[in-house]
C-alpha cells in the first residue's frame, strides 16, 4: 500500500544513514537533492564527505599530464568555494574534502582555507598546475587534521621549515606526499621521528626530491611506502610497530647505498625493480609473513637481503633475482611460493626452484609463472634433483603459462609422481588453449596422490 501511494520512506531515515547512501553518488547528483525539500537541503549542507573528483571540468588530460582548463573550471571552483562558505555559516563540520583537478595555486589556496575553516579531518588534494607553489599555510595551522594527501602532478611543492612542520602535524595519522621538495634543512634533521609526527600510522613518499638520507623512527607507524626517491643513498627504518613496507624504484644509482631495517612487527615487504643497495642490514623481523621481490640486481647486492627475509611464510619472486636464490639461506618456514620462470642461457630458473624445494620442507602451495621456455640448454633432470621428499606437504600446484613444451611437461610429471598430499593441479595456458593430445598425456601421468584433481584453465595474457 505504501508503494502504491508513493510514500517517501528514505526521508524518514536518520541523517547518518542517508549520508551513507548519498556517498555512493557523484557529488553533483548529491547536490541536486537539495531542491527536494528543506530536509534534503539540510542533508546536503551537512553532508560530511565532499569528494569533487567526479567534477569533469576540474580534470586534466590523461595523455600528457598537462593542465587542461575547461571553460567552466573557474565557475566550478567558485561554486565549491561558495558551498564551503555557506556550510561555515551553518556551523557544518567537514569530515573529508577530496579534490583532483587542474587549477591555479590561488584557487587551491582558497579552497583549502575554506575546508580548514570547517575543521576538516581528512584532506585529499591532487593538483596539476603551471604554478610553482609552497606548502599551503592553512594546512600547517590546522592542528586537528588527521589525514593529509597532497600530490602534485607537475611542479614540486616546497615544504615549510622544520619548526612549522613540528607545530602543525601532531595529530596527523596519515601523510601521503607526491613531488614535494625536501630542502637541506629537512633532510638533515630527519623529520620522520616522533617529535614531528607522534601520531603517524601511514606514510607514503613518492617522487619527492632532496631526500638523501631517510631515517624513519616513528613508534606508531604501521605502513610505509617509498617510490621514486632517486637521490636517496641511505634508508634507516627503526620502527617497532611497522607492519607493511613497500619500496619501488628508489635509491641513487651512483655512490654507496645502504639500507638498515629493524622492525620486529614487520609482516610484509614488497621490494620492486632495480633498487641497487651496496650494504643491507636486516634484523629483528622474525614475524615476517609475506615478501614480494621483483627486480634485476646483482648477486652480491641481493644476497644479504634474501638472507634477511629467509624466514618468511609467503614468497613472490619475479625476474632475474631468482638466479641468486641457490646461494642464500634456506626458507624453512616457507609454505607458499609464487615464482616466475626466467629464460636464460643456463638452467638458473630450474636450479633456483630446486633449491627452494630442497630448503622449504613445509611448502604447501606452489605457483609457477612461465612466460617462455625455461632455458636454452637441455631440459632439467628433476629425477636427479633430489627434491622428492620436499614435496611431502605440497597440496596445490598452479602453472600459469603452461604450453606443453618439454620443460613444462617434465616438471608437472615429476610433481604428480612424487607429491603424496597433492589435491589440486591447475594448468593455465598462455594465449592459446592446450592441445588435446597434451591434455590427454598429462592426465595419463602417474599420480602419487589418489585424491589429486587435474584441471586446465582458460588461456590468459602474460
Amino acid at each position: 500500500m505504501a508503494q502504491e501511494r508513493g510514500e517517501d520512506r528514505i526521508s524518514g531515515l536518520p541523517n547518518d544513514i542517508i549520508h551513507q547512501i548519498l556517498s555512493l553518488l557523484p557529488i553533483k547528483s548529491v547536490a541536486q537533492t537539495c531542491v527536494l525539500s528543506k530536509r534534503w537541503r539540510s542533508l546536503w549542507l551537512t553532508f560530511p564527505d565532499l569528494d569533487f573528483t567526479t567534477v569533469e571540468s576540474l580534470t586534466w588530460d590523461a595523455e600528457d599530464g598537462g593542465p587542461i582548463f575547461a571553460s567552466n573550471t573557474e565557475e566550478d571552483v567558485l561554486g565549491i568555494e561558495r558551498l564551503l562558505l555557506k556550510r561555515k555559516k551553518e556551523n557544518s563540520v567537514l569530515r573529508l574534502f577530496r579534490l583532483r583537478g587542474a587549477l591555479s595555486y590561488a584557487s587551491l589556496q582558497r579552497l583549502i582555507e575554506c575546508a580548514v575553516a570547517l575543521d576538516v579531518q581528512k584532506l585529499d588534494i591532487e593538483v596539476n598546475t603551471n604554478d610553482y607553489f609552497n606548502f599551503p599555510t592553512a594546512v600547517l595551522l590546522h592542528k586537528r587534521l588527521l589525514s593529509l594527501r597532497l600530490r602534485s602532478e607537475n611542479h614540486v611543492i616546497n615544504l615549510p621549515s622544520a619548526e612549522a612542520i613540528q607545530q602543525g602535524f601532531q595529530s596527523l595519522t596519515l601523510l601521503s606526499l607526491k613531488r614535494v621538495d625536501f630542502h637541506d634543512e629537512l633532510s638533515s634533521l630527519n623529520i620522520f621521528t616522533d617529535p614531528f609526527f607522534p601520531s603517524l600510522k601511514t606514510l607514503a613518499l613518492e617522487l619527492c626530491s632532496g631526500i638523501t638520507n631517510l631515517k624513519v623512527q616513528l613508534s606508531k607507524l604501521l605502513n610505509l611506502k617509498v617510490v621514486g626517491l632517486e637521490s636517496l643513498v641511505e634508508m634507516e627504518l627503526n620502527t617497532k610497530n611497522l607492519e607493511k613496507l613497500r619500496v619501488e624504484p628508489s635509491l641513487s644509482s651512483t655512490g654507496y647505498t645502504r639500507v638498515f631495517i629493524s622492525s620486529p612487527a614487520l609482516k610484509g615487504i614488497a621490494w620492486f625493480y632495480d633498487n641497487i643497495v651496496e650494504n643491507w642490514i636486516i634484523e629483528n623481523i622474525t614475524n615476517l609473513q609475506n615478501v614480494y621481490l621483483f627486480g634485476t640486481v646483482s648477486e652480491l647486492k641481493l644476497k644479504d637481503f634474501i638472507a634477511g627475509i629467509s624466514h618468511c611464510h609467503w614468497l613472490y619472486i619475479l625476474g632475474p633475482s631468482i638466479m641468486m636464490i641457490p646461494k642464500c639461506k634456506p626458507f624453512n618456514r616457507l609454505t607458499t611460493l609464487v615464482m616466475e620462470i626466467h629464460y636464460g642461457p643456463t638452467n638458473a630458473s630450474a636450479k633456483a626452484l630446486t633449491f627452494l624445494l630442497q630448503s622449504s620442507p613445509a611448502i604447501q602451495d606452489l605457483t609457477i609463472v612461465s612466460r617462455e621456455t625455461w632455458s636454452s640448454e637441455e631440459s632439467w633432470n628433476w629425477d636427479l634433483a633430489s627434491v622428492e621428499s620436499c614435496l611431502n606437504h605440497l597440496k596445490i600446484l598452479l602453472v600459469v603459462g603452461f604450453t606443453g613444451v618439454a620443460d613444462d611437461m617434465d616438471f608437472v610429471r615429476f610433481v604428480l609422481k612424487n607429491a603424496v598430499a597433492l589435491k589440486d593441479v591447475r594448468l593455465v595456458p598462455n594465449h592459446i588453449d592446450v592441445d588435446e593430445n597434451v591434455k590427454k598425456e598429462v592426465r595419463g601421468f602417474r599420480l602419487a596422490s589418489p585424491q589429486c584433481v587435474i584441471e586446465f584453465g582458460s588461456p590468459v595474457e602474460l
